[in-house]
């Protein structure tokens, strides 16, 4: 199996954490009653950050 689909099939389980994540979160309710906002922010994925420019001569 090659790396690609090994990091496919990850990127698929973390994908379905976060979605059951926020389902969970805007499923619950604060103490006032309105709907909980998401404990948590997805930032990016360093894994695609732009490759390093050459220095310029």
């Amino acid at each position: 199996m090659s790396y690609a689909r090994k990091d496919d099939r990850h990127n698929d389980e973390l994908v379905d954490e976060i979605a059951d994540g926020f389902k969970r979160t805007l499923e619950e309710k604060r103490e006032d009653g309105k709907p909980a906002g998401p404990a948590f922010a997805i930032t990016g994925d360093a894994r695609n950050a732009p490759k390093p420019r050459r220095r310029d001569r």
